[in-house]
């Protein structure tokens, strides 16, 4: 991607990140930032949903699957603060098997993430490795990282996702960062003989800006280019791909809807009986419209054009 367009501009505190998509939306976004200006972006990891990542000496080669065993990823895409963790659990509680070491809940996602911690901290490492990190608004191009670096980084994913999810023939994975690089988790995903259904879910972006403003202090157009390149780069890299949309705001509305289209669009059975999954579903939501509409930063004119 030319980055001419970004002399001078600090993206997230750090080189351009570098990366090439469509001319007519991603790249020009680049080219023509907004006037606004982009500060506000933390230098290291993400406080909420991110941490450090361990050194690793030796990238290893991902365990073995019996070929003729299925194996299904329902990845969830969005932007950070869109629902993503609330959707994720739902999925879990239709019997998708969660990663085993699940990054904690906090006091600004007191649910929970439901997210591999250690994949968040590889995609941390990955990505300053290349000059960029979680809050940086221009596009990541894998191939930075150089052939050999690459190379690492993709065994050491698919290590951790057969470490995390072992053989379960239906496991779900969200990690916001994914967002910025789908093609790469696809070939990986790919290779590992592992079909991936893909759930792109959005929230009001009013709604997003005012959390990242309230957690990260980010400012309304620094936070409208993070939460665009999320969605651009996401949709852009699933097209012709098993994939549905997934409105956070109808989901909190009519939560059946939204898993009836998941179930129907992906042809999925479910682990657990429909009899119990119902039940602790309506729970699940009841719980986050509770926290949604306490938080702070859900004021009335925010709800209400959620809602609308």
């Amino acid at each position: 991607m030319d980055g001419a367009g970004l002399a001078g501009v600090d993206g997230r505190g750090g080189a351009p990140a570098g990366g090439g998509r469509d001319e007519t939306s991603i790249e020009r976004m680049n080219k023509h930032p907004s006037p606004e200006n982009l500060q506000g972006a933390t230098p290291g990891p993400q406080p909420a949903e991110g941490r450090p990542a361990k050194a690793r000496a030796k990238a290893k080669p991902a365990a073995a699957k019996d070929p003729a065993t299925k194996r299904t990823c329902i990845m969830v895409l969005g932007m950070h603060r869109s629902g993503t963790s609330a959707l994720t659990r739902a999925i879990s509680l239709l019997g998708a098997e969660l990663p085993k070491n699940m990054l904690g809940a906090n006091p600004s996602n007191p649910a929970g993430h439901w997210e591999p911690e250690r994949l968040i901290e590889l995609h941390d490492q990955m990505l300053a490795a290349a000059g960029s990190s979680w809050d940086d608004w221009r596009a990541f191009d894998p191939s930075d990282l150089g052939a050999a670096r690459l190379r690492f980084y993709k065994a050491e994913i698919a290590r951790l996702i057969d470490e995390e999810y072992g053989s379960a023939p239906l496991f779900v994975l969200k990690e916001p960062r994914i967002s910025r690089f789908v093609p790469l988790y696809a070939e990986i995903l790919k290779r590992m003989r592992i079909d991936a259904r893909y759930v792109l879910i959005e929230r009001n972006p009013l709604a997003v800006i005012a959390s990242l403003a309230n957690r990260n202090g980010f400012t309304t157009g620094f936070s409208s280019l993070l939460w665009l390149r999320h969605e651009l780069e996401a949709e852009y890299a699933t097209r012709g791909q098993p994939r549905i949309f997934l409105s956070y705001e109808s989901m909190l509305e009519d939560w059946r809807e939204g898993i009836e289209r998941i179930t129907n669009s992906f042809k999925i059975d479910w682990p657990r009986p429909m009899t119990r999954w119902q039940t602790l579903l309506s729970e699940h939501f009841r719980q986050i419209i509770s926290i949604s509409w306490q938080a702070p930063i859900c004021w009335k004119p925010i709800r209400e054009l959620s809602i609308g």
